[in-house]
């Protein structure tokens, strides 16, 4: 895995003499490298067969009082059999390699008052490793493989500035990060075919892990709202529930008068488009304050939460006899601030919760009617502080004495107006509120 890497000082140049009196530095650095990474787990053996010792087990081998198996061969030769778990076997599969190119600048001014670092980069991974999915008449259920490739893009930003002279009694120093990263899929086995993975959609040319489910456009008002097949006459369903009022309003995306998974449509990226911290330093005399904030925008989050609290009052189960089975078990959520269905003509946010009446799949998370904003500006910490004179220090033989108060988390500005806070949710966009929450202190 080679890598190299080059920089220009070019504020060294003898043309640049004239302007050392502002310019402090300026750098251009270039690299390019290649890194690999092994399959997840650290497994080394996924492109060979793999074997199980002591396989033997049959219908009336195993102690029925501690279910341990006591049939580990035959006739006193260890039984061997493949070890399907690991998947079919691929000779083919070899290292996911990353090229990455980046091309930086760093610029000081004013004998460092003023400091930018900026790099755009480059990464391609090709050869990434994926998991397969292979007929189950195989006897196995996936593939190990170097099946697909992605690229990232983006650019990051670091500005410290001084804003007041240091003649200044009182001082102002700034800090900014920024960071931007757009991803596509630039690869897909099997002829670039897309990708279903529940709610998530693979599609060359595409955001990794874009959602991929029905676009909600309301709630059916009544009854009569509810359109019928043109071909068939019937109302329209979903796996055999007709809708009725107080049902979702799912976009027939193709036309075609049935609601499948075909009609999914990408539906948000949860992969942001912009993450960044701000922190600002205030001094005067001895006293120091010092604010930092935290952001994330353009980026789209899933309210599973929301979805799951709801859902469990219209059970799916299709072979539950009893409809309440669901709400019985599980605790009653605070409906005060859900906007549902409850009668016709009703202007509803989200379904009714008739467990018995229109389609039990109404609160189904293919729908975009839990995808809501990721966005949101956080003010992280907030400390105050006073740092004593060395002549007062001197006489109590201190070398040093600060003092300070802190608070941790002080507020959340956000866009979404369900989900507590944007910022706990997992790599994929997913807000299952199973976490603390961020504490307050």
């Amino acid at each position: 895995f080679p890598s190299v890497s080059a920089g220009w000082v070019i504020s060294d140049e003898p043309a640049l003499k004239d302007a050392a009196n502002w310019l402090t530095l300026l750098k251009l650095r270039a690299s390019y490298g290649v890194t690999g990474r092994q399959p997840d787990g650290g497994d080394n053996y996924l492109s060979y067969n793999t074997y199980k010792i002591g396989a033997g087990n049959f219908p009336g081998s195993d102690n029925p009082a501690t279910g341990d198996n006591y049939a580990f061969g035959y006739n006193g030769v260890p039984a061997v059999s493949l070890n399907f778990d690991k998947g079919l076997t691929n000779n083919n599969l070899s290292w996911e390699k990353n090229t990455q190119s980046n091309l930086g600048l760093d610029v000081s001014l004013f004998n460092g008052r003023f400091n930018i670092v900026a790099d755009a980069y480059i990464k391609n991974t090709n050869g990434g490793i994926f998991n397969l999915n292979v007929p189950v008449t195989t006897g196995y259920s996936i593939l190990t493989a170097n099946a697909i490739g992605i690229r990232n893009t983006g650019v990051e930003l670091q500005v410290i500035a001084n804003i007041l002279p240091p003649s200044s009694k009182f001082q102002w120093q700034a800090l900014l990060n920024l960071a931007h990263n757009d991803n596509i899929i630039t690869s897909l086995p099997n002829g670039g075919r897309d990708i279903y993975l529940d709610k998530y959609l693979l599609r060359q040319g595409q955001p990794l892990n874009s959602y991929n489910v029905f676009r909600k456009t309301g709630i059916y008002k009544t009854d009569a709202d509810v359109p019928v097949n043109k071909v068939t006459g019937q109302v329209l369903n979903f796996y055999g529930y007709p809708f009725k009022g107080g049902d979702p309003i799912w976009q027939d995306s193709n036309g075609d008068g049935i609601l499948d998974a075909t009609d999914y449509v990408p539906a948000g990226n949860p992969n942001p488009k912009v993450t960044g911290g701000f922190g600002n330093t205030f001094s005067y005399k001895n006293f120091t304050l010092y604010v930092f904030c935290t952001f994330t925008a353009g980026r789209k989050i899933f309210d599973d939460y929301l979805a799951g609290k709801l859902s469990q009052l219209v059970p799916t189960d299709d072979g539950d006899p009893n409809p309440y089975h669901s709400i019985s078990t599980h605790a009653f959520p605070d409906l005060s601030d859900i906007n549902y269905w409850q009668n016709p003509g009703d202007n509803a946010t989200y379904p009714s919760l008739s467990s018995v009446n229109g389609t039990h799949y109404k609160y189904a998370m293919v729908s975009s009617a839990w995808i809501e904003s990721g966005a949101y500006f956080r003010v992280k910490n907030v400390s105050l502080s006073y740092s004593f004179n060395q002549a007062s220090l001197d006489k109590i033989h201190f070398k040093r004495l600060r003092i300070y108060a802190m608070a941790d988390n002080v507020y959340l500005f956000k866009q979404s107006r369900n989900i507590p806070d944007p910022e706990q949710v997992d790599a994929f966009g997913i807000y299952s509120g199973s976490g603390y929450p961020i504490p307050r202190k």
